[in-house]
């Protein structure tokens, strides 16, 4: 009896022990752990870091991306000058990486930069976000294109808050889809950092209004090119646009249709460009007076065959200081516009889904925008053709993979109204690439 007894509590006594070593080990783990985390926020000072939970981050994250690799050659002239004889070249038209992350399910991040070779000034010049104001001229460059939060759910309501860099609902583009961009697109092409609210309804209806800073205003004491100065004005919200539009399809027959609305037309990138350059815009950054512009757009798809229509102008003068037009010697305010015509026709090859393409683009008094491609230590003017006429064929080789070759005919406008009255006769080969 003694002797169990005495077992007994040589027992219970080395439980104990080994529960008190184990809450001493515990307490020491815990120490350690919680120093080791004060020195790493120590080393991480100033870091933007989350405390989120890093567990299980490859069921929201996911990436994406994709390159488009141009050869060009004119055999005649420069496409965006009509001066440069007979230019080729091979090209990084662009590379992009998009980092998308589902944070919660009312709240989405997107992230996207780019890579683009500083060579497309002599075919392709102003290419989506890689040749924006705010980055062109700089050679060889990668950085962000897109940076934005949208908070929304589909599912439970039609609404949603876009907030962030973005390309905003001004005209109908597809930023780096087409081999060359659209007369449309440089003149209605915006991205900038930008507040967006807006709604999709199930019948495809859809809208949005939409805030940014853009360009800042300038101060002009005669509305001439001389009497403004670069001085600037305080920080402000300045632009703002609105847009309304339907997608949707009826009968296997698919339609699209949209309007938009934006108050300053300087924040485009065909427009900004030359607004930004002090080369081009006599040594002044920024708008002397605000100039609204509308975008409309309509398209459809039958079985293989699809059209679209799209047209941008602005609504009234520029300022003379800001863009002129060149009226037989008559130097004036310009009203830019654009139009595009697209058709198409989808068929398999060989088991390989491809489309053949034709399109004709035309512009009007556009030719005083001034858009200075930097080459060397020179600065080389370019400007929107007057009239283009394009074909264009796309092969889908193998799965994310399509070969795409584009011949175009570009008019320059005549000398009477600021042009060289050239032409430019252009080929592209492109192999565009994507993964997910």
């Amino acid at each position: 009896m003694k002797l169990k007894l005495l077992v007994t509590t040589m027992i219970v006594a080395g439980a104990a022990s080994m529960n008190a070593f184990a809450d001493d080990m515990q307490a020491q783990l815990d120490a350690m752990k919680a120093q080791i985390a004060q020195m790493q926020a120590s080393m991480n000072a100033n870091n933007a870091t989350t405390s989120l939970p890093s567990t299980g981050w490859f069921n929201r994250i996911s990436v994406s991306g994709m390159a488009n690799f141009d050869a060009n050659g004119a055999w005649s002239r420069s496409p965006v000058n009509f001066t440069t004889k007979n230019p080729s070249d091979i090209q990084i038209t662009n590379a992009n990486l998009f980092v998308d992350a589902n944070v919660s399910d009312w709240t989405k991040l997107h992230l996207g930069t780019v890579y683009s070779t500083d060579n497309t000034k002599q075919f392709n010049f102003l290419r989506a976000g890689a040749f924006n104001h705010e980055q062109a001229d700089r050679g060889n460059s990668a950085y962000v294109d897109e940076a934005y939060a949208t908070i929304g759910n589909f599912a439970k309501s039609p609404f949603y808050l876009k907030a962030g860099q973005q390309y905003l609902p001004f005209g109908s583009y597809t930023p780096y889809a087409d081999v060359t961009p659209s007369l449309t697109q440089v003149l209605s092409q915006v991205n900038d950092p930008a507040a967006v609210v807006g709604f999709v309804a199930n019948n495809g209806i859809n809208g949005s209004l939409y805030a940014l800073e853009g360009l800042h205003k300038v101060s002009s004491t005669n509305g001439t090119i001389d009497g403004r100065s670069d001085a600037g004005d305080k920080p402000a919200i300045r632009n703002w646009g609105a847009s309304l539009g339907v997608q949707n399809a009826y009968n296997n027959v698919g339609y699209n249709a949209g309007i938009g609305y934006l108050y300053n037309m300087a924040d485009v990138t065909g427009v900004a460009y030359s607004l930004t350059n002090p080369e081009a815009n006599n040594n002044v950054s920024g708008y002397t007076k605000a100039t609204g512009a509308v975008a409309a757009n309509a398209g459809i798809k039958v079985s293989a065959f699809d059209a679209d229509v799209k047209y941008v102008t602005a609504i009234q003068k520029f300022n003379p200081a800001d863009v002129v037009y060149d009226n037989h010697g008559n130097i004036v305010g310009a009203k830019p516009a654009a139009w595009t015509v697209d058709a198409g026709y989808s068929f398999p090859v060989l088991a390989h889904d491809s489309r053949i393409g034709l399109g004709y683009q035309g512009s009007k008094q556009a030719s005083g925008l001034d858009m200075y491609g930097h080459d060397g230590d020179d600065f080389t003017n370019m400007s929107l053709s007057k009239t283009r006429y394009l074909a264009n064929y796309t092969v889908n080789v193998s799965k994310y993979t399509d070969l795409g070759f584009e011949i175009r005919h570009d008019v320059d406008y005549n000398v009477a109204n600021g042009g060289t009255g050239n032409s430019a006769n252009t080929a592209t080969a492109r192999l565009a690439v994507k993964f997910a």
